[in-house]
């Protein structure tokens, strides 16, 4: 009896121990994330309120001079009207979207083409919706002269204009796929055939049981999405550089601006402009979630006034939205490679006098170390990013509310209130500018991403599997190797491929923590932006939204050459 007690003992002991080093091996790629993102926060902070090495007491000079820039109310409000107006409408676009690809062939094929658009990366769709709506851009050169009668280019503000609307259209067809997904893989979890059935039989059109049975059940999985679209909207960049006005721009915007000037007495400014950007946004969130339970009187009026048929809103929501973002979305990209390959493409003509790649030959060194840097950047940070998910994943079972948090963290916050204490904390270690750091400021961003791509197949992976391998002697490292990672090898690649296309769009990041030392084809992109041969822009475009669909296409074929002669695995989902 004692020595059974004493067995017992031991084995409580041992699993105590494997408990307790699980925890501390899981806690270690949320550290990495979470640290450097306090860190810099406090940084923000402090030197916002005018704390220094020199200095420790508090004072508000910074806010003050925020606060006497003519400009910064009109930067406030052009952030909220672009961030609201961009998220509610990529919210009604997702859903007309997702009613189309469920309820129609057409729909089910554009369900193929929303990876590669999630792959282009936001400065490149940018500059393809710059080329498309410009007063030069191929929509007008398509109606001149013969229905608008221009033989030149009009002087109207179509991008880049005041009130900010080529900038709320675009990032909102730019989001749209990314809200679509996510309301595609939350009807996994929903009952929309029985819910579908149920309405058909009390005399509702396949539109009105989608709105009112289906949405309202999706739309609780995809509030944090919406929160991390929102946020976005609020503290963009790059596509707010090539879309939005300049005077004034948005405050994102001019935060990047003061906080990258060289004069340090900027600084602070910008750091007070990064802190009132997180107040934008903790105000925004709290104003949305306030807004659900107003709406909700209304909404379930609508719900129940037993309104049977709304054949226009159905024909809309079936045929007109998703025509329309499927052909803004094309031709955005379409006008990149036209241009890219472009000899001579003079105003009104629709298309270009004549090609050449003569161009590409002569600018072949200048597009070819950013693309260099890029794919470098991308490759490293995903592989940190892929090892510390894994590492994350297989020693926690279920992700609590401390640890989503603690991912989301570098997604909700804008990107202005830690970068630039990140860059200050490298620079006093002597490591800015250096690649690995610019790699793991990358992997703050990919790393989320990673996680909650393959939460899902890591919940749904059949464990049995790995006991059959355990009883026949197996040890952890085989049992991954040849049981788990063959069935999960299309998840994996997928989140490689969507961390890749992540660090390939990282602007901010890149800026701040690179030190000019490594371009990237994201940041060409942008000083391109600014005035420069169109020819060029569109190259360096071209590349930089090749690289990630290359990569989703390796992603998808890799699976299925590896497996070809195994059924199970090749047309796994």
């Amino acid at each position: 009896m004692p020595n059974k007690t004493a067995d017992t003992t031991m084995g409580l002991n041992s699993n105590w121990s494997l408990l307790k080093k699980q925890q501390w091996v899981a806690a270690l790629p949320l550290a990495a994330t979470a640290i450097p993102v306090i860190a810099g926060l406090l940084i923000t902070l402090a030197l916002a309120f005018g704390l220094t090495a020199s200095d420790t007491q508090l004072n508000a000079q910074a806010w003050r001079n925020l606060s006497a820039q003519p400009s910064l109310w009109g930067s406030v409000f052009l952030s909220l009207f672009t961030a609201w107006g961009s998220t509610a409408l990529a919210l009604c676009l997702a859903i007309c979207l997702g009613f189309c690809i469920q309820h129609s062939k057409v729909g089910r094929k554009l369900r193929s083409l929303l990876p590669a658009v999630l792959a282009v990366p936001h400065a490149a769709f940018a500059i393809g919706f710059y080329f498309l709506l410009s007063p030069s851009g191929w929509i007008s050169r398509l109606l001149s002269p013969w229905l608008t009668g221009w033989s030149r280019p009009p002087d109207l503000a179509t991008v880049q204009d005041p009130w900010g609307l080529a900038l709320l259209f675009g990032l909102a067809i730019k989001e749209t796929p990314f809200l679509l997904l996510t309301l595609l893989a939350a009807m996994g979890q929903s009952k929309h055939s029985q819910n579908l059935w149920l309405g058909r039989s009390l005399g509702y059109d396949n539109w009105r049981c989608w709105i009112t049975l289906t949405v309202p059940q999706l739309y609780k999985q995809m509030r944090l999405p919406l929160v991390v679209v929102l946020g976005y909207g609020l503290s963009v960049v790059d596509m707010a550089m090539v879309l939005g006005p300049a005077i004034p721009g948005t405050l994102a915007v001019q935060s990047t601006l003061w906080l990258h000037d060289s004069d340090p007495l900027k600084w602070p400014l910008g750091a007070a402009a990064a802190l009132l950007l997180v107040f934008l946004s903790l105000f925004s969130v709290l104003l949305w979630l306030a807004l659900e339970r107003i709406s909700k009187p209304p909404i379930k009026h609508f719900w129940l006034n037993g309104t049977r048929r709304a054949p226009i809103s159905a024909a809309i929501a079936r045929w007109f939205l998703p025509l329309f973002w499927t052909v803004t979305i094309v031709s955005c990209l379409l006008v990149i490679v036209i241009w890219s390959f472009t000899w001579r493409w003079r105003f009104p003509d629709a298309m270009p006098l004549s090609f050449s790649f003569k161009f590409w030959m002569r600018n072949a060194e200048q597009i070819l170390q950013p693309a260099v840097n890029t794919l470098s950047l991308g490759l490293g940070s995903t592989l940190i990013s892929l090892i510390a998910a894994i590492t994350l994943l297989e020693t926690t079972k279920r992700l609590r509310l401390t640890h989503l948090a603690l991912l989301y963290a570098p997604l909700l916050l804008p990107q202005l209130a830690f970068l630039f204490g990140v860059q200050l904390l490298l620079l006093n270690i002597h490591a800015d500018g250096e690649w690995w750091a610019v790699v793991w400021v990358h992997s703050l961003f990919v790393f989320p991403y990673v996680v909650l791509t393959l939460h899902g197949p890591w919940q749904a992976y059949d464990q049995r599997y790995s006991q059959i391998a355990a009883s026949i002697g197996k040890n952890s490292w085989q049992r991954w190797w040849h049981i788990k990672r063959p069935i999960l090898l299309k998840p994996l690649c997928y989140a490689a491929a969507l961390a890749f296309s992540v660090s390939v769009a990282q602007y901010l990041s890149t800026l701040f923590v690179g030190a000019g030392r490594f371009p990237t084809l994201t940041t060409e992109a942008i000083a391109l932006a600014a005035g420069g041969d169109r020819r060029s822009l569109a190259a360096v475009a071209f590349v930089q939204m090749a690289l990630p669909m290359l990569a989703f296409a390796i992603a998808f074929a890799l699976p299925k050459y590896c497996y070809k002669n195994r059924l199970a695995l090749r047309d796994a989902r």
